[in-house]
């Protein structure tokens, strides 16, 4: 208003002395309010703490708010950057100046928290508080599971005092070395809010690897088939360690992960990756069993990312034959290809399909 001259402000005025144009003037201010609500809470970011689920569950009961709310992620850091805003805060407030005696109480006030964080995931607590909030967002249809950058939560010095303590405060046998263990108790949490709240998603993505002790566990696979029946988008990445490769095989072998992917007859991106490539031995049945045999299709898939899955040259032409009509982007992180060759493979993709973006990266040939 300070950059209009006084005649223009006074002639707005005018202008909006109406009852007509007040009305109207209403109208516009009430809509540009609603549109401002639904950009501002049309997604939320959270943390699987006590705290920060204690706020969503606060904020679930403004209907007013909730009823824009569509998609929820879920960050999860190691537990020592988690807690790092509230160590800061502790620091910034201490008077000491002895730092042996100040890394001390440090890590006294990291112990508790992290404990804290450990148990709330290890409870009921955590799904219960999902559920509650699940159950008012009625609008909520697409749900991330994420994996921050420690960087990005501290600076250099707390990153070194942090990391001074590492094995210590997130010891592997919880974690796991990359987390694995974190994001399965994270994905069961998150599916089985969703499954108990009636909650059909559009899109689950992952960006943080899940442990793969998931495909023992059939009930957990098959409430997550019945929340993903609706889903347009699934991206899902697995761990398996260099000296487990065997035991990630047998697991998925004998698992029903496929049956938790074909009810979501949707499909339009579907991602599915292991962070390193199994044996060769089982290749084909591998695939089969994350991809189906020759009758699956999805009708509408556009997009298919495989990571570090070996697959049967025939069965990897077939599967893209039967999806050559709608499929536009492929891509392939270090998959080994069972019988036949990559040169095979790329001639079918020239001739027969039509795609608009292709990567195969770190490809690996099986003899």
């Amino acid at each position: 208003m300070n950059s209009l001259s006084p005649e223009l402000i006074r002639e707005i005025f005018f202008h909006l002395d109406t009852k007509a144009d007040i009305s109207r003037f209403r109208l516009v201010q009430r809509t540009f309010a609603h549109i401002g609500k639904e950009a501002l809470f049309t997604s939320l970011d959270v943390s699987p703490t006590f705290q920060s689920l204690t706020r969503l569950i606060e904020l679930s009961r403004n209907s007013h708010i909730a009823c824009f709310i569509r998609k929820i992620s879920l960050s999860v850091d190691a537990m020592r950057v988690m807690v790092w805003s509230t160590i800061n805060k502790h620091l910034g407030s201490s008077s000491a100046k002895d730092v042996d005696k100040l890394d001390y109480r440090t890590l006294i006030v990291f112990r508790s928290l992290v404990n804290e964080c450990q148990e709330f995931q290890k409870s009921s607590d955590y799904v219960a508080m999902l559920s509650t909030a699940f159950s008012r967002l009625t609008r909520l249809c697409h749900v991330s599971l994420l994996e921050s950058s420690p960087s990005t939560s501290a600076n250099s010095g707390a990153v070194t005092l942090m990391d001074r303590y590492a094995h210590t405060i997130d010891p592997p046998h919880f974690h796991g070395s990359w987390g694995e263990k974190d994001h399965l108790r994270a994905f069961s949490a998150l599916i089985d809010a969703s499954y108990f709240t009636g909650t059909t998603l559009e899109s689950f993505k992952t960006t943080g690897l899940i442990d793969q002790i998931l495909f023992e566990d059939r009930e957990l696979l098959r409430r997550a088939a019945i929340v993903f029946r609706g889903s347009r988008e699934l991206r899902l990445l697995f761990c398996g360690e260099e000296q487990t490769q065997t035991q990630v095989t047998e697991r998925l072998f004998k698992s029903y992960l496929f049956d938790v992917i074909a009810p979501a007859v949707g499909l339009q991106k579907l991602a599915v990756e292991f962070n390193v490539c199994p044996p060769a031995g089982r290749g084909g049945a591998l695939f089969e069993k994350v991809f189906g045999g020759e009758s699956q299709r999805w009708e509408m898939l556009e997009e298919l990312v495989i990571g570090g899955i070996n697959v049967k040259c025939e069965e990897l032409i077939g599967f893209l034959a039967r999806h050559k009509s709608t499929l536009r982007v492929l891509r392939m992180r270090k998959c080994g290809l069972v019988g036949g060759s990559w040169d095979d493979v790329v001639k079918f993709l020239d001739k027969d399909l039509e795609l608009r973006k292709l990567d195969l990266d770190g490809h690996i040939d099986h003899d």
